[in-house]
């Protein structure tokens, strides 16, 4: 099995590398260069901060949910937390990086694995939820602006897919057979969390004013991004119809969940440039977006490995003062 996983993660990167090696092949640098001098750098800053705000908006979304179900944690620990997975999910790429991070450091916060667990499977279904429903109604709108028909058939294809997966996890037949499968391989400590954990997420179906309130910020943030990603463009001269960005972003979103890269990486930026070229700039221009918004999001990891980097040293330097009173003591 462990042979079997290393094949299709080696697979993954050799089909990422190849996306990013011809995107890297079809680049006129020169021209890159030239878009890149004319762009506003205090724009630039501007939309740098708000997307800092934005990726606050989901750790906000997080505290909202942990607190309908009575989990008390500062939402200054919690910002943190979140900020340094982004940044340890970025040193390894992967889809559900950032979240067994969220996970396993807010359990040593809680001591309570299950509602860990469950709080960040809740945002992951609420922010796509927010993902879906941006893509359907910016198709619906503006469905005679859209070039390609196929884009439908993603998002329809893919949220049938996912909505099926979802409810042949819940239904009672799957539980009950996946238990007995535990229970005859003795895992039934394993089958007690899993049993924790259904009911964990099933609780939260109970607390509509904390998924409401997750919905709406997430919902929020994903117009936020197009709307951030559309003055991106303007610093850069790029003048096409912010309708564009509402249109191709949550698509983008959607077509890096499929799990046939590492982590997204190159089929996130190859998808990207290809809508751009669909609105119809020039493969330098859709090539500088991509790679302006590719640099935000590495910004923002390394905020929180600053972040983590912070709290580890002002720790130690907690423990080094506590030792030095205990010794004058």
């Amino acid at each position: 099995m462990d042979k079997k996983k290393s094949i299709m993660t080696l697979l993954k990167i050799g089909f990422s590398l190849s996306i990013l090696a011809y995107i890297i092949w079809l680049v006129d640098f020169k021209e890159v260069s030239r878009i890149i001098r004319s762009a506003d750098i205090t724009v630039l800053i501007i939309v740098f901060f708000l997307s800092l705000f934005d990726q606050w908006l989901g750790a906000y979304g997080w505290y909202s949910l942990l607190r309908a179900k009575g989990i008390s944690v500062p939402m200054r620990d919690l910002s943190i937390l979140f900020f340094e997975s982004i940044f340890f999910g970025f040193l390894i790429p992967s889809s559900m990086g950032p979240d067994a991070i969220r996970a396993y450091n807010l359990s040593r916060k809680t001591s309570n694995a299950t509602e860990s667990i469950s709080s960040i499977l809740v945002l992951r279904a609420v922010t796509l939820l927010s993902l879906y429903t941006l893509a359907i109604l910016s198709l619906t709108i503006y469905y005679d602006k859209v070039t390609d028909k196929r884009f439908i058939n993603v998002v329809a294809g893919s949220l049938i897919l996912l909505g099926t997966a979802g409810i042949v996890v819940f239904l009672k037949p799957v539980r009950s057979v996946i238990s007995k499968i535990l229970t005859l391989f003795g895992a039934e400590g394993l089958r007690n969390q899993i049993e924790g954990l259904y009911s964990s997420f099933i609780d939260y179906s109970r607390c509509r004013r904390a998924l409401t309130i997750s919905f709406s910020l997430m919902f929020f943030s994903q117009i936020l991004r197009a709307v951030l990603s559309y003055v991106l463009g303007l610093s850069i001269g790029i003048n096409i119809s912010i309708v564009s960005y509402l249109l191709y972003l949550p698509l983008v979103s959607i077509i890096t969940k499929i799990p046939v890269s590492f982590g997204g990486l190159g089929l996130g930026e190859g998808s990207l440039i290809y809508f751009f070229l669909k609105a119809g700039i020039t493969y330098s221009e859709a090539f500088t977006i991509t790679i302006l918004i590719s640099l935000i999001n590495i910004g923002i990891a390394l905020s929180g490995g600053v972040l983590y980097g912070l709290r580890v040293l002002f720790s130690k330097e907690t423990v080094l003062e506590n030792k030095r009173g205990a010794k004058s003591v």
